[in-house]
């Protein structure tokens, strides 16, 4: 495997690592940023197509493939979609696709079984047409089992292997202060010699 398609590999598992870290200290919307974080970059990573218009479509692709056939969630990838425009801009439930009654706002369980509960309220209350509910963890598990599937296939299928190393090319890199240092003068010296 590349050392392009590692560093990929790396970076998600870290956005998975620091989601479930967020959750542990009760960090409850920097889990939610970086669990959707991580779903944009991957569904980024796997698309054939990297155009703006396409951003919404690669998510729900990635997310029908990946993330809800090895964790059913009982959302669609269109309700996560529009929990993570939610989140992500306005730090809220709300986004245009939920206001618009496309998508249902998503409600989210911590620790034992609190999604469970929201269901049956909902259920109760005839809300289920405009509300779902999430466990996090089951949310932050499909992230990372849609991740180990995307790089088993990225094992596979030498199209999907070519963008990932493409992409994971250019994904940040990592700098310790010396290695900052050493740059910072290769570009002075680059500079002076103009």
């Amino acid at each position: 495997m590349s050392d392009a398609i590692e560093k990929a590999r790396k970076e998600l598992n870290d956005l998975v690592d620091s989601a479930r870290l967020c959750l542990a200290n009760g960090r409850a919307l920097g889990t939610l940023v970086l669990t959707y974080a991580g779903i944009d970059a991957a569904a980024a990573l796997w698309a054939k197509n990297l155009s703006p218009r396409m951003r919404k479509e690669n998510f729900l692709h990635w997310v029908d493939k990946y993330l809800l056939p090895l964790k059913p969630l009982k959302v669609t990838a269109l309700d996560l979609y529009a929990a993570r425009c939610g989140v992500v801009h306005t730090l809220t439930a709300r986004s245009d696709l939920s206001e618009a009654g496309k998508a249902r706002r998503l409600l989210y369980g911590w620790g034992k079984g609190e999604a469970e509960t929201f269901d049956r309220i909902n259920e109760a209350a005839g809300f289920t047409d405009r509300y779902a509910a999430v466990q996090v963890e089951d949310l932050i598990d499909g992230l990372a089992g849609g991740v180990a599937a995307l790089f088993d296939d990225v094992n596979r299928d030498p199209g999907l292997r070519g963008r990932v190393e493409e992409r994971g090319d250019s994904f940040y890199a990592r700098l310790t202060p010396q290695q900052g240092a050493d740059f910072a003068a290769w570009c002075e010296e680059r500079l002076r010699s103009r």
